[in-house]
């Protein structure tokens, strides 16, 4: 121990202010001490030390022992590795986190050549010329380096070399103090962060949507490629200006009072929702904008960040497919007037033919070819008066004059009627004609009677036209939903392709039975969707080849849902049935009319 006080004694005047500085420094930097607490420090370092060498009463040298002891814990409990060097390049002096990070004894490195510690060629390369910078020129060099410290690994250091100009030697450098501070933690953040701030400048610049970011007096701090491409200025022309030069007026003008508002109440009004705004570009034109704003909040204060779209391109898109449209809807409705005025130009010829054909019928002169030929021309007459009446139906619906009388309309009185009106044709074509009306005795649907009925001999018919000899058409009723009431119409004919079923409700379509026997417009379906959607309503198909087709209407209920009355399921006649509903219902053996 009286060894090591000796060196202190020997060395503290010369090394401890430089020592007791640098550790004031740091605990500064750490909000520890301040300023002042450095320089009475150092200064009483030196002031110790000078005691113990002249005081000649033993007391007063154990006191300044004492202080001077303190004085060494202070330089040992920096967190710094710190040495003392004198102009023979030897550690004269070193603190405990020195001889930590070394993996040294204090005691045995005192006296040490560097070049001994630190390697021949390290100590030639990189340590002789700072120490001659500090001995012969008295400058401080500062450096940042790497080091392998065989106490604690590689690491990041940062070393400072402060000249000692002793009293004693001439006002000379006597002494070297050299600090050395392990900053790898603050370089892997560093490291951290700007390898962060790369990816977000990355993500920034690689962004199809203009990102601005302002601060709270409106400022503009942040300007990506996309919003220089948006609006014609670049970054030098846009950062550290008002974020209104962006702006048309009267935004122009209000933006930085609506900016105060929001700070002062912290009521947003545009942040946190998107909105539709208009920008100005460079050259004074304006284009419109999508806009959303949020806050976020830093050291630097309160920021915003605004994401801009340009919406040009889908506005345009959006007023002509406006465009489109109305002229669409005229078209339509031109066509659906010319469609009424001609079917009215044509329905009068038409019936006067078909009135002078029925005479030709009637005339006994006539030969066998001669009233084939009136057959033909009444067949024929009937069937374009048919089509002349449909495309007046349509255009009436299209054009909206059709008008509707909603009102209750029994379903077992409907299908008896559309049943008496197929059903006989179905039989000749030898077809069995099935009613299930177990689900809609005493049920009611909301609609216009005339108008269901139409649809409904509309299904029925091509159930019928459309079927296979010795087939089957069925017509059901039931509760599809709560409130709503199917309708189904089933035929075992060849079916539809399912790639065909989306085209089956368009007017004039087929489905490539153009050129068949079969009778037919291609209007009906189309005639029929368009009354079961006026009648709140829906209508359609379920299909599978070489099976048949089954096509369904859903109706409102006109009882809200209520269980109807037991229901015979018939095959061309009324006939009692049994359910559980109704056990009193005795089924009779219906017998097949074909």
């Amino acid at each position: 121990m009286v060894g090591r006080m000796r060196l202190w004694q020997l060395t503290l005047s010369a090394t401890l202010l430089s020592t007791a500085l640098v550790a004031g420094m740091s605990l500064a930097i750490q909000g520890r001490v301040t300023w002042d607490t450095v320089l009475t420090a150092a200064v009483a370092a030196l002031v110790a030390a000078w005691l113990i060498r002249h005081l000649p009463d033993v007391d007063a040298r154990r006191r300044a022992q004492a202080r001077l002891e303190r004085y060494e814990f202070m330089v040992n409990a920096v967190g710094d590795m710190m040495s003392v060097i004198n102009r023979e390049h030897r550690y004269e002096a070193v603190n405990d986190r020195w001889c930590v990070a070394m993996a040294r004894r204090c005691d045995a490195v005192l006296g040490v050549h560097l070049a001994e510690v630190w390697g021949e060629a390290d100590y030639r390369d990189h340590i002789v010329p700072r120490l001659r910078q500090c001995f012969d020129q008295g400058q401080t060099v500062a450096l940042q380096t790497t080091l392998d410290l065989p106490g604690q690994g590689s690491s990041e250091c940062a070393i400072t070399y402060y000249p000692y100009r002793a009293a004693a030697a001439g006002g000379e450098v006597s002494h070297v103090v050299v600090v050395t501070r392990d900053v790898s933690g603050e370089v892997r953040a560093a490291r951290a962060l700007q390898a962060s701030e790369a990816r977000l400048r990355a993500l920034l610049d690689s962004m199809v949507d203009g990102v601005i970011v302002i601060d709270q007096l409106g400022t503009v701090t942040a300007f990506n490629p996309a919003a220089q491409r948006m609006f014609g200025y670049t970054p030098d022309e846009v950062l550290g200006r008002n974020v209104s030069l962006l702006m048309p007026e009267p935004d122009h003008s209000a933006h930085d009072g609506y900016l105060q508002r929001h700070l002062d109440t912290g009521v947003a009004h545009i942040t946190g929702a998107g909105r539709e705004v208009t920008g100005r570009r460079k050259d004074g034109s304006t284009f419109p904008l999508e806009l959303a704003v949020s806050a976020m909040t830093g050291e630097g204060g309160r920021s915003f960040v605004g994401v801009v779209r340009d919406i040009g391109a889908r506005k345009a898109a959006e007023r002509r497919l406006a465009d489109a449209l109305e002229a669409a809807r005229k078209a339509s409705r031109a066509k659906s007037e010319f469609l009424s005025s001609m079917s009215h130009e044509l329905r009068t010829p038409m019936n006067a033919i078909l009135g002078f054909a029925q005479l030709l019928e009637m005339d006994a002169r006539l030969g066998d070819e001669q009233r084939d030929n009136v057959v033909e021309i009444l067949k024929a007459g009937r069937h374009l008066l048919a089509l002349i009446n449909e495309v007046l139906d349509l255009s009436r619906i299209e054009s909206g004059r059709v008008a509707l009388r909603i009102e209750p309309v029994p379903l077992a009185d409907l299908i008896g009627e559309c049943a008496a009106l197929v059903g006989p044709g179905a039989i000749r074509q030898g077809l069995t004609f099935r009613r299930d009306l177990a689900g809609c005795a005493g049920r009611r649907v909301r609609a216009d009677r005339l108008r269901i009925k139409q649809v409904l001999l509309n299904l029925l018919s091509n159930a019928v036209k459309y079927n296979r000899r010795g087939g089957e058409v069925r017509i059901t009723c039931g509760l599809v939903a709560p409130g709503r009431v199917r309708l189904t119409v089933s035929d075992t004919g060849l079916g539809i392709p399912e790639d065909q079923q989306a085209g089956l409700f368009t007017a004039f379509h087929r489905l490539g039975r153009e050129d068949s026997d079969i009778e037919g417009t291609g209007i009906g379906l189309a005639i029929s969707k368009k009354l079961v959607e006026r009648m709140d309503g829906d209508i359609g198909v379920e299909s599978r080849v070489g099976q048949g087709s089954t096509f369904w209407v859903d109706l409102p209920d006109a009882d809200g849902g209520a269980e109807p009355a037991c229901a015979p399921a018939e095959v061309m006649q009324e006939a009692p049935c049994a359910t559980p509903a109704a056990p009193d219902c005795t089924p009779a053996d219906p017998s097949v009319r074909r």
